[in-house]
């Protein structure tokens, strides 16, 4: 092996090293490309202060961002709470059968008495819920509901249960 193509050459600029040239020619150090999401509610001005700041697109409310100390928490923190900002996560929609979007967001408490009331008029087992077939399907149709087990069945059953015989309790004296 060669030694001499292991060592570095006279003509390389130490100064080049330590500051590079960025695509401009200019020996500045690169600034940072934002990969926040928060900088699709956000843009990015200089302040009358000459300091970079962030500017909602709602509201037009100004923070100052760019250094550690001012990160981007504090327009995440408004970003909740902004009135004027209008923003739908997509990936939260679906469309309907009309070709409308609608949140698909799914509330748990009626999905497991659903699942609890089909268990009891089609007299399935409880471990029915831990099929691994069963289980797939849930989480295809949508990934965000949480799989119960059979214990957690057995206590929607019986609440259904308790909550249909008082309902009869209150029905029987009126006959």
């Amino acid at each position: 092996m060669d030694v001499s193509s292991q060592t570095p050459t006279a003509d390389v600029d130490v100064d080049e090293l330590k500051n590079p040239k960025n695509d401009e020619g200019s020996t500045k150090p690169k600034r940072r490309r934002e990969t926040s999401d928060i900088w699709m509610y956000f843009k990015k001005i200089k302040g009358i202060d000459g300091l970079d700041k962030a500017e909602c697109k709602g509201c037009k409310k100004q923070y100052q961002c760019g250094t550690k100390q001012h990160g981007t928490s504090t327009l995440w923190r408004h970003q909740k709470t902004c009135s004027k900002l209008k923003f739908h996560d997509v990936g939260q929609m679906i469309l309907d059968q009309d070709g409308k979007m609608r949140s698909k967001k799914i509330d748990q408490k009626i999905a497991r008495e659903l699942l609890a009331c089909a268990i009891i008029r089609h007299d399935l087992s409880f471990s029915f819920v831990e099929y691994d077939g069963i289980r797939a399907w849930m989480k295809y149709i949508n990934p965000d509901v949480p799989c119960i087990s059979r214990n957690t069945l057995v206590c929607d059953i019986k609440r259904i249960y308790l909550r249909e015989k008082k309902k009869l309790k209150h029905v029987l004296p009126t006959i």
